[in-house]
């Protein structure tokens, strides 16, 4: 299936409803295949706790 331009807004909008206004820096990769078929989005994220 592939990268699909038409997912944009989804993302951005999902990213805004978790972020709000702060938008932490992000990577975008469009690949072939993702770990599992049926998968469209994988996040990687690094948590710093106090």
């Amino acid at each position: 299936m592939g990268h699909r331009r038409e997912y944009l807004p989804v993302i951005e909008e999902a990213r805004v409803e978790l972020f709000g206004d702060h938008k932490p820096t992000d990577t975008l990769l469009g690949v072939e295949t993702l770990a599992a078929p049926g998968y469209l989005i994988e996040v990687d994220a690094i948590a710093a706790l106090d």
